[in-house]
């Protein structure tokens, strides 16, 4: 999940999905930052299927990452 995040903090939504797809759909975490990997890619239909699984009180606000990030993380530099 880390890495997918590093992928998304470089806006490489499409290595970010990649790495997502191999994680179990079942993690809320998971679907979050897909949910968000969907909206910044105009996949409006995947949107809808993850927002499905998601807590009422996040589905019903924009996509957004959750805020602990990985600020200066050492992947960063390697992407």
């Amino acid at each position: 999940m880390n890495l997918a995040r590093a992928y998304i903090e470089v806006e490489d939504f499409d290595n970010a999905l990649a790495i997502l797809e191999q994680l179990p759909e079942d993690n809320k975490y998971t679907a979050v930052l897909k949910y968000y990997v969907y909206f910044h890619q105009g996949d409006s239909e995947n949107m809808e299927r993850i927002k499905a699984q998601l807590p009422t009180e996040v589905a019903s606000l924009p996509p957004s990452l959750p805020d602990f990030g990985i600020p200066m993380s050492p992947l960063l530099a390697k992407l």
